[in-house]
């Protein structure tokens, strides 16, 4: 059952490095709905490739590793925002894909 999956990471890391360097400095937000649940199912599948394989469940570093990403909050002065957003309490949740 895991023997593919090696193959497919490595896939999953190439595509996250090439979208990485389409999304202006940022503009994670702006483009996000389009690939987050992507995202989101290629964690999935390392966190429970680890736990199937090593019985432990992964951190978000070592799923960053794995994936070749990491995400990090931006100052509001670099963010996007808007004032709405900022309003109803969003802006804790503003990261950016580095």
């Amino acid at each position: 059952m895991l023997e593919g999956i090696p193959t497919q990471l490595t896939s999953l890391q190439q595509s996250i490095a090439s979208l990485a360097e389409l999304i202006p400095a940022g503009q994670f937000y702006r483009y996000s709905g389009h690939f987050s649940h992507a995202l989101q199912t290629a964690s999935f599948m390392v966190v429970l490739s680890n736990f199937l394989e090593h019985e432990t469940i992964s951190a978000k570093d070592q799923v960053e590793k794995v994936l070749g990403s990491k995400y990090q909050h931006i100052p509001s002065s670099l963010n996007s925002t808007s004032n709405r957003q900022r309003q109803r309490g969003c802006l804790h949740s503003t990261v950016m894909f580095v």
